[in-house]
């Protein structure tokens, strides 16, 4: 019977499991509680609740039990208390109970107790290593002048370093009740499950000789059924002579309608010759339109009068290069405004 005040504590799987008087841990299926995990022992471990004392016990598993860092002497119990850490394989479970309404929770400065699940179905880093760095970047933007980590700056500093160690604490008690109010109720439902499963169980166990009462039963109807089957089928075997005839008539009329088809196709192949033809003209029109505005342009004059421009130009550039050089050569300096070149 499940005891409603110990628990261990999923530290990956962020799941509370509820412990009975007595569970058997193990890979296997078959035991009260299945580990995850492939590297675990068919039975692994065993818990035990005496007089309000929680006891595991490693049973000769391939890759021990760790509790709090240290391997358990296989066949041995030992006494386990709350926020101790069991790590069997990859898993983590961390001892709890409830005293009244409190619940003992696991060291919140694990590395592996900093991941919780947000209301959005995401995760937030809440762990204590996140807020050791978020008070570091925030010191790191303070005054670092002479004498300023003194005083009443200090104790500004350590109060807010305070503040925001108690705010995670908050959020993460408010995540963790949300996360057990969930694996409550998930229990529940698994007991509905189960309860469910065993009515129906009974409901299938019947008395030998009603089953038997009920296969002559279900023998007399059989036989009432199959001689109406045999008439059904005479009167089956009558409409199949019809509906051969009826075959016949179809595909007579199935090979008209193919001649009819390919008649169909044909003239709609010369429709289409005729819109291709009406299209065809009147792309031409268009073509006609656009050369002969082009033509309008006198885009041959406008050429030849830019080319004439450009080597006006060029003529004038090189001039003005021969008489640069020539100041130059003879140190000339040229009076009155300097020559421009225009490139328009």
């Amino acid at each position: 019977m499940a005891n409603d005040n110990y628990y261990f504590f999923d530290v990956h799987g962020y799941e509370k499991i509820m412990l009975s008087e007595e569970m058997i841990w193990g890979r296997s299926d078959k035991c009260d509680f299945v580990i995850p995990d492939d590297g675990a022992s068919g039975q692994h471990m065993k818990v035990r609740i005496l007089d309000g004392q929680i006891y595991v016990t490693d049973l000769g598993s391939r890759n021990k039990t760790i509790l709090n860092g240290r391997e358990l002497e296989p066949n041995k119990e030992v006494p386990v208390n709350p926020k101790d850490v069991i790590q069997i394989c990859d898993q983590e479970y961390s001892v709890s109970s409830h005293s009244g309404k409190r619940f003992d929770l696991p060291d919140l400065s694990h590395s592996n107790i900093n991941i919780l699940e947000d209301n959005t179905g995401g995760f937030v880093d809440r762990g204590f290593d996140a807020i050791q760095k978020e008070q570091a970047e925030i010191e790191a933007k303070e005054d670092n002048s002479p004498g300023s980590e003194g005083g009443l700056k200090g104790l500004r500093k350590a109060k807010r370093y305070i503040q925001a160690l108690t705010e995670a604490l908050v959020e993460i008690d408010l995540y963790i009740k949300q996360v057990f109010d969930m694996q409550d109720e998930r229990g529940k439902i698994l007991r509905n499950i189960r309860d469910t499963e065993t009515k129906i169980s009974k409901a299938t166990h019947q008395k030998v000789e009603s089953c038997k009462k009920d296969i002559t039963k279900h023998e007399v109807e059989r036989d009432s059924h199959a001689r109406e089957i045999s008439a059904e089928k005479n009167k089956i075997a009558e409409a199949e002579k019809l509906i051969s005839a009826a075959t016949a008539r179809i595909e007579t009329q199935d090979s008209q309608i193919a001649l009819l088809e390919v008649k169909i196709s044909t003239l709609k192949e010369n429709h289409g010759l005729f819109d291709q033809l009406v299209e065809m003209t009147q792309e031409g029109k268009i073509l006609e339109h656009k050369i002969k505005a082009l033509k309008d342009m006198n885009l041959k004059n406008k050429k030849e009068g830019i080319t004439k421009e450009i080597k006006s130009k060029e003529e004038d550039f090189k001039n003005l290069q021969s008489q640069f050089g020539e100041d130059l050569q003879t140190g000339k300096k040229k009076k009155g405004p300097k020559a421009k070149l225009s490139l328009k």
